[in-house]
């Protein structure tokens, strides 16, 4: 999985939303001194660390001449500071594919909003309607049962469009399954199930961030005209 965008909205010196495109192999920030290079990359740490221990703070983090007009809003709309989009590999891609059922294309993107209260919102759109004419084909379900769900589009309609069919003991069986997933699916998913499950997914082969400089490694002591 690759980073291929990322966007800094409020961090430290930046006050205005920055977005730089990531490339494959190298991508170089130039800049003077003190133009914001290190800051960009302590946000995209920040945003994933790899070693769990960065986060953000707004009090050392969010833009000092905006902090106290942010910070009457933080605790019930905390801003964003990293928009990160990342795109999958072929291989990746087939593989969610043949897991899910999904018919996501080579060029699937999807975004991760990182808020200053070290919350996420997940921006991902899946096509249901593959993953649904998979389940009932493979299915046991009585004709009656299929009848219906033909004019299904998610899976969190199915339990309302069996719910006037007298369900078979497979009907029964497959209707456990559903809602079970449906039930794992949290109010912030908007009843999309299989959005959720392609984010549980992605989520622990997204790209983490190391940041290490020059500063990091000097020593404790050091001879100065050395």
């Amino acid at each position: 999985m690759f980073l291929i965008s990322a966007k800094v909205e409020f961090f430290k010196s930046i006050n205005t939303p920055q977005t730089v495109q990531i490339d494959e192999e190298v991508t170089v920030l130039v800049g003077m001194n003190e133009a914001g290079k290190t800051v960009f990359l302590k946000a995209l740490e920040k945003s994933n660390d790899a070693q769990g221990l960065a986060k953000f703070h707004p009090v050392s983090d969010y833009p000092r001449k905006e902090y106290a007009k942010y910070q009457k809003q933080h605790n019930e709309h905390p801003a964003v500071a990293t928009v990160l989009t990342y795109r999958l590999t072929d291989d990746e891609i087939g593989d969610l594919n043949t897991e899910l059922h999904t018919e996501l294309s080579t060029d699937f993107t999807f975004s991760v909003t990182h808020l200053y209260d070290n919350a996420i919102r997940i921006s991902i759109t899946v096509d249901e309607q593959p993953v649904l004419n998979t389940l009932i084909a493979k299915s046991s379900l009585g004709s009656d049962a299929k009848k219906v769900l033909a004019t299904a589009k998610k899976l969190s309609d199915i339990p309302k469009l069996l719910a006037d069919v007298s369900p078979t003991e497979d009907d029964k069986l497959f209707l456990a399954d559903i809602e079970k997933r449906i039930d794992a699916t949290s109010e912030n998913w908007n009843s999309r199930v299989v959005d959720r499950e392609v984010w549980e997914w992605l989520k622990p082969r997204i790209p983490q961030f190391l940041y290490f400089s020059d500063y990091d490694i000097l020593p404790s002591k050091i001879n100065i005209p050395d």
